[in-house]
């Protein structure tokens, strides 16, 4: 609702006026892929109480950034198909021209820039998802999680 974001209104209206002195905040959220790997982990059966979803995850994360010196980056990852993308920015440029027409047709950050920050999204991988199901048939990351699991009962 608007209470949560009551300057998310006004900012918009200031955007789509074309008010370029605008300060865009642009937040970096934390990476659920970790999250994401312990409910796949749970729904295969590879994990058992007393070991918990929040204690796998951060298990997984640690494991990760400590042991391997790797980040969530790292990750194999399943991406849309090709032909899919282009229906994605269509949609995508249809809906902002919709909500923010001045922006849209007349912004330096309007379509032009939308595109080329889409396609610029796409090469990053910024649409794809983790891909739980290659991870958890790793030897690897199978062994840790056992581990995690051992641990969890021992205590």
């Amino acid at each position: 609702t608007g209470a949560a974001s009551p300057a998310a209104c006004q900012k918009s209206i200031e955007l789509d006026k074309g008010n370029k002195s605008m300060d865009v905040v642009k937040n970096r959220s934390p990476t659920l892929f970790y999250d994401a790997l312990a409910l796949a982990a749970y729904d295969k059966g590879l994990v058992r109480r007393p070991l918990t979803r929040l204690q796998v995850a951060k298990g997984f994360q640690d494991f990760q950034t400590q042991v391997l010196k790797q980040s969530h980056y790292n990750f194999p990852v399943v991406c849309p198909l090709k032909q899919d993308y282009q229906h994605f920015l269509n949609y995508s440029l249809a809906m902002e021209e919709r909500l923010l027409p001045h922006f849209y047709h007349s912004s330096p950050d309007g379509y032009e820039a939308h595109v080329e920050n889409f396609w610029n999204s796409v090469d990053k991988k910024k649409y794809c998802w983790i891909d739980t199901e290659s991870i958890l048939n790793d030897k690897m990351w199978r062994s840790h999680l056992e581990q995690m699991q051992n641990q969890a009962e021992i205590r």
